[in-house]
């Protein structure tokens, strides 16, 4: 009997087999993405698939995460925040957890806008938009421009990451504050480097997801 899904784990996501995406080239950390790269991919060979098939191990499959940082170049801080820790955040592998990152999974619905279906490309850029507008809001300011890629993200050392990869962008605003706006997220602000660094060291008993752990050394490269 095939097992049923509710809720989240009845959408359908984006996802591609491991062994096609990264066709015997898979690798561990942060790549910068190139032309033929594996959004090139994603792109013309992801299909969709229950996520709570997408989520089984053994399925072998990899579905992306847009992973968003929000930055002001101006004041040299990014936003960061923690997951909540209770049954708020539906992910209990991430509860609780500091992140740089804001994003979700790409689903069926992203392929259509009012104007109707849209490319693969404008797809992922509805998903990112979808998600910041979901999850934050900004005060004192706007986004200026259009999200950045900067990288992937491949990190199969948890549960959490064998089934996901994270598709990395930079977002500039000039906005004084972010604010959260999604209870699953516990708090978040805008934090220069020093910032960070102080609220994790004085702070032992929290801990950045493995995604900020990689991301974070190459956001304050481009920040600073």
């Amino acid at each position: 009997m095939a097992e049923e899904y509710t809720g989240k784990m009845a959408k359908k996501t984006l996802v591609l087999g491991r062994e096609k995406l990264f066709q015997g080239e898979e690798f561990e950390g942060f790549r910068v993405v190139g032309k033929g790269d594996l959004l090139t991919r994603l792109i013309e060979k992801g299909y969709w698939e229950i996520r709570g098939r997408a989520e089984k191990p053994e399925a072998r499959l990899k579905h992306p995460i847009p992973y968003i940082v929000i930055v002001n170049q101006a004041t040299k801080k990014i936003f960061s925040y923690l997951r909540a820790n209770d049954t708020s955040y539906t992910e209990e592998r991430l509860r609780g957890k500091f992140s740089v990152g804001v994003g979700g999974h790409i689903d069926e619905a992203d392929e259509a806008d009012e104007s109707g279906m849209v490319s693969r490309e404008e797809m992922i850029s509805n998903a990112l938009m979808r998600e910041l507008n979901e999850e934050v809001e900004l005060v004192g300011g706007r986004y200026l421009g259009k999200p950045l890629q900067i990288g992937i993200i491949n990190d199969n050392s948890d549960s959490v990451g064998m089934v996901h990869l994270g598709l990395a962008y930079i977002i500039t605003t000039n906005a004084i504050e972010v604010r959260p706006r999604d209870k699953e997220i516990r708090e978040g602000k805008l934090r220069t480097k020093k910032e960070t660094e102080e609220m994790l060291r004085t702070n032992p008993e929290i801990s950045p997801e493995g995604w900020t752990k990689i991301i974070m050394p190459e956001i304050w490269k481009r920040v600073m």
